[in-house]
């Protein structure tokens, strides 16, 4: 575990640039590479010069000029395969993006009234969840963000590179959390920035969670690998299965992440699915999300479960997938052990909600 003095950080922002795994590509086709700072990255493909380039992420090509200055490029027409240019994003045209919902239960809000699948987000937006509801929003580049119940989320920045199928897009979380993917189908990331207290850029493929609890942020890097930075605080790599915390005191806390539980038992009984897991000595509790898709994405349900021994409940009718992860004394949340439990009719109540009473966690209403 890695501790870092207040001293070494100035206030509570802090900033994880996520860097991808190298991808084996076509040669023509562009390598996006996320943010640092106000900067987009990308790394040179065979063939590329800088006019090609400034063209292309610019729609301009006489700043190839400003490129070789900033990148320090001595030939504009020979440059080395696999080097990192960064792009100003102040050179680069963007124009609105938007979202939508792929997912809605519950009390989910956008800009303070009731969301529906129909409803459009922009920059500005804001989402929030209830208790007991949920939300996952997509992004027009595929990339997903689920909302956990009692979550909120302001769209600072929703917009793309002009002419480009790249985002540029800036979250703040107020409270609560989120699960997200960037740019699962890989065609590349101009920004994707989720800001709390600490501030993280993510490129593609790369899976993390953010959480706000109390002023203390948390972000769990599942894939990808992360760069830390802040004032007067040297460099420090975040690497996958890594979590980071940020304190009120400005105190900074790095941990490996708990491996998936391991399920020792897990059969159906009356009225829900009884699940055992190996014990696991770090492990403070167990978090578990209860999702319609085998994805993840879609979260019905959630539990918090002290001891290794519990029975997960149905939703709703349909498959059910369990995503149980253990969590440590710092908050993190490690990897997801994954099972499958068949659903039942349930009551709920006006907002889709399962109706819950001090005696049962659902009241069923079929076999």
């Amino acid at each position: 575990m890695l501790r870092i003095p207040p001293a070494a950080i100035k206030g509570y922002w802090f900033t994880l640039f996520f860097f991808m795994f190298v991808f084996v590509l076509p040669a023509a086709q562009a390598q996006p590479m996320g943010a640092q700072g106000e900067q987009f990255s990308y790394r040179v493909q065979p063939e590329d010069t800088l006019i090609d380039l400034a063209q292309q992420f610019t729609l301009n090509a006489d700043n190839w000029k400003t490129l070789q200055e900033l990148n320090q490029i001595d030939d504009p027409y020979r440059l080395p395969i696999g080097k990192v240019l960064y792009i100003p994003f102040s050179l680069i045209p963007s124009e609105p993006s938007q979202a939508k919902f792929s997912h809605l239960q519950g009390q989910v809000y956008l800009n303070e009234q009731p969301a529906t699948k129909e409803d459009t987000i922009r920059s500005g937006d804001i989402v929030r969840t209830q208790t007991n509801s949920f939300a996952t929003i997509l992004l027009d580049d595929q990339s997903n963000i689920s909302l956990p119940e009692q979550s909120e989320l302001h769209f600072q920045r929703l917009q793309r590179f002009a002419g480009l199928p790249i985002n540029d897009v800036i979250f703040e979380l107020r409270q609560g959390g989120l699960e997200t993917t960037a740019d699962p189908n890989h065609q590349g990331v101009g920004r994707f920035e989720v800001r709390t207290p600490a501030s993280i850029t993510g490129v593609r493929g790369t899976r993390l969670r953010v959480s706000l609890d109390q002023d203390i942020s948390r972000t769990e890097l599942l894939q990808g690998r992360a760069h830390i930075e802040a004032e007067q605080l040297a460099p420090h790599f975040l690497q996958a299965q890594q979590g980071a915390l940020l304190d009120p005191a400005g105190q900074l806390t790095v941990a490996t992440l708990l491996d998936a539980p391991v399920i020792v038992e897990s059969t159906a009984n009356q009225g829900g699915h009884k699940v055992r897991l190996e014990p696991l000595a770090q492990a403070d509790h167990y978090a578990v999300l209860i999702t319609s898709d085998a994805q993840g994405q879609h979260i019905i349900g959630q539990q918090r479960i002290k001891a290794p021994e519990f029975t997960l409940y149905p939703q709703q009718a349909g498959e059910h997938y369990a995503f149980i992860r253990a969590v440590d004394t710092n908050g993190f949340a490690g990897l997801d052990t994954q099972l499958s439990f068949a659903g039942r009719p349930v009551l709920v109540t006006r907002f889709g909600t399962p109706v819950r009473t001090e005696f049962v966690p659902v009241v069923f209403t079929g076999p």
